[in-house]
């Protein structure tokens, strides 16, 4: 059964908080759910038009599901709008620089940050690599299908775009058949429970 949870969460909290995405990158999608989600985004008659993408044609997308490293070790600084990191972030440095080098001056990336209690001690070593290159980092939260007693984070990394300040109503007004995301859950999964937000002090920037 499809994550579409996840998919969701991670696929249009970034490409509802970005002015104009023109180029993608995802690394990880290993089944391509979150391109197919990247693609609800390409019908739009506005500004997203300029991905310049058809369903069956992602030439603006770039999807690597192996030697993600290798990748973007070679990919061209400042070609990326967002990059979508679908693996674990165990405090890996090289990778969060090189996604650094890759995103424009405006660019945003969205990781893993793990089980919201329990996997604590690694989303903040993981926050404080990141902290080095984004202006604005937050961690979001999205529940785990199927175990209602889990609730995972995602981190929010971005060198100019708030995730609540700068969201763009319209663009997920529009967003047809989803599951779970809606404009009225992309702020609310910024909340974070008071045991979170002081053992992210100092390191979540928002």
């Amino acid at each position: 059964m499809s994550n579409y949870i996840y998919n969701e969460m991670m696929v249009h909290i970034p490409l509802c908080s970005h002015k104009l995405p023109e180029a993608i990158l995802v690394l990880g999608d290993t089944k391509g759910e979150l391109a197919q989600e990247i693609a609800r985004h390409l019908d739009f008659k506005t500004d997203i038009v300029s991905l310049n993408v058809s369903k069956s044609n992602y030439e603006n997308i770039k999807s690597i599901d192996t030697n993600c490293l290798e990748y973007i070790q070679t990919a061209k600084a400042n070609s990326y709008d967002v990059v979508i990191v679908d693996q674990a972030l165990t405090n890996n440095d090289v990778l969060i620089a090189h996604v650094n080098r890759v995103l424009k001056e405006d660019g945003l990336s969205i990781f893993k940050g793990g089980e919201m209690f329990t996997d604590l001690d690694k989303l903040t070593l993981a926050m404080k690599e990141l902290c080095k290159y984004f202006k604005i980092l937050m961690p979001y939260k999205y529940e785990t299908l199927g175990d209602a007693t889990k609730t995972n984070l995602l981190i929010f990394a971005s060198k100019l775009y708030h995730p609540t300040a700068d969201i763009i109503l319209h663009r997920s007004d529009m967003l047809d058949n989803l599951e779970y995301y809606n404009c009225d859950i992309h702020p609310a999964s910024f909340a974070m429970p008071n045991s979170i937000r002081t053992a992210l002090k100092g390191i979540s920037k928002n």
